[in-house]
């Protein structure tokens, strides 16, 4: 086992191949591998799904690299090339990621130590001969899962007092205090829904009319004013939301860290499990996260800010250890459609 607090100028490569929100579960990792050792220089390579903006401002993150999340052979060779020009003395593929081609690339790009989970997904069970230090996957939250990982440089994996990491800027804080007055949003009490979530996690989605008559409530409740958030791929959900509130709402689209300022002037969120979640979480917003086929055991808002709704009587569904991939499905899965306005009021309100 490598004492890695006593190693100096270790070179590291956290390969973070997922979304948004897997990003930021991640970010506790990132620091405590900063924090034990404060010469380490730390590299995450990520993939090509909007995540670079979280770690911009990120003071432990010496270089972030791009790679690709099922990269065909050219672009293996790609990021197998910036791997083995970098020599890196450890590698970390963080959870949950492209097992197989994460641990392959590690082995490949020839680090020494190589430090990643087995899945109990068929084949996935065996990346472990890729890697140097391999762990089981335990039914916790992300953010543990990762630190778990830590076993392997002797660093303490307590994650009490961790949170996620996102720094924003002067300049991405400025964006969001210019949105309020250009929109001349005077309210003292503002509101942020996600009504939406990736496209091919449709699945995760309550429906548009709970969405508009939720926000109505709480509009009415809070005497608040509604910002709805969601990229360029959510234009037409927002609008179908809008259409049907009796409350006119105001429709944001800023890059990830103005977002996540203007998030940060919200009195709270409500979000389908969604980056934007924990984007919400990560700004210290009091966050509602509405949870019906995904597990949040690993995936609920993490810390005090953090809050899950799901329907009684509901489980989730769906396991990243033990299936590669849910059945794709265009509909909200029934977990959340047994939700219903009266219950997700009646627990933000209470």
């Amino acid at each position: 086992m490598t004492d890695y607090q006593k190693v100096s100028q270790p070179r590291v490569l956290v390969i973070a191949l997922s979304g948004i929100g897997n990003l930021l579960m991640q970010t506790p990792l990132l620091k405590k591998l900063k924090t034990a050792n404060p010469t380490a220089e730390i590299s995450v390579m990520i993939g090509p799904r909007g995540t670079k903006e979280v770690l911009d401002n990120n003071p432990n993150i010496k270089n972030v690299f791009l790679g690709y999340a099922k990269p065909h052979i050219k672009q293996r060779l790609e990021m197998l090339r910036v791997i083995r020009k970098e020599k890196f003395d450890i590698g970390i593929v963080a959870f949950p990621g492209q097992l197989i081609t994460s641990s392959s690339l590690l082995y490949c790009g020839a680090i020494k130590q190589r430090i990643g989970h087995r899945y109990d997904y068929y084949f996935l069970n065996k990346t472990k001969l890729f890697l140097t230090n391999s762990f089981s996957v335990l039914p916790v939250h992300d953010v543990q899962q990762n630190i778990n990982l830590l076993q392997a440089l002797n660093i303490n994996t307590d994650p009490e007092n961790t949170e996620y990491d996102f720094p924003l800027s002067p300049n991405d804080r400025l964006v969001a205090q210019t949105f309020l007055e250009n929109n001349k949003i005077t309210s003292d009490q503002l509101i942020g829904i996600h009504p939406g979530t990736n496209a091919d996690m449709a699945y995760k989605r309550w429906p548009a009319d709970r969405w508009a008559k939720l926000a109505d409530l709480l509009a009415e409740q809070f005497k608040a004013q509604i910002l709805i958030f969601g990229g360029p791929g959510e234009k037409d959900l927002k609008i179908e939301v809008a259409k049907q509130m009796r409350h006119k709402p105001h429709d944001v689209t800023l890059s990830l860290c103005e977002t996540a300022a203007l998030i940060g002037k919200c009195g709270f969120f409500v979000s389908n499990d969604s980056g934007l979640m924990h984007v919400a979480v990560s700004q210290k917003v009091s966050t509602f996260g509405l949870f019906g086929p995904t597990d949040e055991t690993r995936t609920a808002p993490w810390g005090p800010f953090g809050h899950v709704i799901r329907a009684a009587n509901t489980s989730p569904s769906y396991n990243v250890a033990r299936l590669r991939q849910i059945k794709k499905n265009r509909n909200a899965d029934p977990s959340l459609l047994a939700l219903d306005v009266n219950t997700v009021f009646d627990r933000i309100v209470g």
